[in-house]
């Protein structure tokens, strides 16, 4: 996969997760809470998000964080870019410095 392939991939799943139901519903909070008195009986209420919605959202986010999926695609665009970084930087001090700025350098 090249980089224009490897961005697009990742911009196509950051989609994905956008349009999920459990992102567009804003219903991503899980809460819990008790009540309790002398005089009355414990309360408990739990609210926790729909697990369908969860599950699809699950299923795509794990392609940016699962080995096995082979899309990690976010470490790949950073590896990437931290070695184009690496790359300038040892470039720009093996050359006599001229004043110009290490972004100047492609």
């Amino acid at each position: 996969m090249n980089d224009d392939e490897a961005l697009d991939l990742y911009v196509k799943r950051v989609n994905e997760l956008l349009s999920t139901r459990l992102v567009t519903s804003g219903d991503l909070r899980t809460s819990l809470s008790m009540r309790a008195s002398v005089d009355q009986p414990m309360e408990l209420s739990v609210h926790e998000p729909d697990e369908e919605a969860l599950r699809s959202f699950l299923l795509t986010f794990r392609q940016f964080v699962s080995d096995k999926e082979g899309t990690r695609v976010a470490q790949d665009i950073y590896a990437h870019i931290r070695d184009d970084i690496y790359d300038r930087f040892f470039d720009a001090t093996a050359q006599p410095n001229d004043g110009s700025d290490i972004s100047d350098r492609s």
